[in-house]
């Protein structure tokens, strides 16, 4: 899954993601940096997370 691709779940779902492995293998090449930046121009900051290693997030 890249970037586009997480904007475009977030389009069709109500829940929120959280980009959690951007570091395996299988998604080498998509950067942390990547999807922020996506997120970003798409406007959906408030539903879709990159955390950096070691972050936690909680949610109410």
């Amino acid at each position: 899954m890249n970037a586009n691709d997480m904007v475009e779940l977030a389009r069709l779902t109500p829940g929120r993601i959280i980009a959690n492995h951007l570091g395996a293998i299988s998604h080498c090449t998509v950067t942390r940096e990547d999807v922020e930046q996506r997120v970003l121009q798409a406007g959906l900051q408030h539903r879709i997370y990159a955390p950096a290693d070691g972050e936690t997030l909680e949610f109410n």
